[in-house]
């Protein structure tokens, strides 16, 4: 979804500039980075809960009352609780699983440094999302170009596509 949001952003830029639109391009380059900062961080929160839900049912041999156990009191409204969002890295979500999960997993970080980056851009967002959410939406300004945002993103999903593998392992 972030990507087509992505392309819409692209296709109307070069309309508003062929147009000579100027002020209107001004403002979307001022409040599109908001809309898809939101966006990702929705999409991440979206595939990191189907992640530990898929792999409670790995686990569980698909047994539904502790798979429904774990989707509603575990991960309904939790997930913001799951990671320290003022640092930059997801020690805290690691930790959740249990001190060895966590010492492992940040050693497989540590070793990689292109999961490494996701895991600190996929923080940056998510505590940029928080800002964002928590002070006034309105005039609160992201310092960074919608381009920017899109590349963490992707580097985002790097670590996001990686949680299940890394959970069963």
């Amino acid at each position: 979804m972030v990507e087509s949001l992505y392309d819409e952003y692209e296709r109307i830029v070069h309309h508003l500039r062929d147009a000579q639109e100027i002020s209107y391009l001004a403002t979307l380059e001022r409040t599109f980075p908001k809309v898809l900062l939101l966006a990702s961080a929705s999409q991440a929160e979206s595939r990191i809960c189907e992640a530990i839900i898929r792999y409670f049912k790995e686990v569980s041999g698909r047994h539904s009352l502790a798979v429904n156990f774990v989707k509603n009191k575990a991960i309904s409204r939790q997930y913001h609780s799951f990671f320290d969002w003022d640092r930059r890295n997801a020690n805290k979500f690691f930790g959740l699983f249990g001190e060895e999960f966590k010492a492992r997993v940040v050693e497989v970080v540590r070793g990689d440094p292109t999961l490494d980056q996701a895991v600190r851009d996929f923080m940056e967002l998510g505590s940029l999302r928080n800002q964002l959410v928590h002070q006034d939406y309105a005039s609160f300004t992201i310092e960074k170009t919608v381009s920017e945002i899109v590349e963490q993103h992707r580097s985002a999903a790097v670590f996001v596509g990686k949680i299940l593998e890394l959970l069963l392992e």
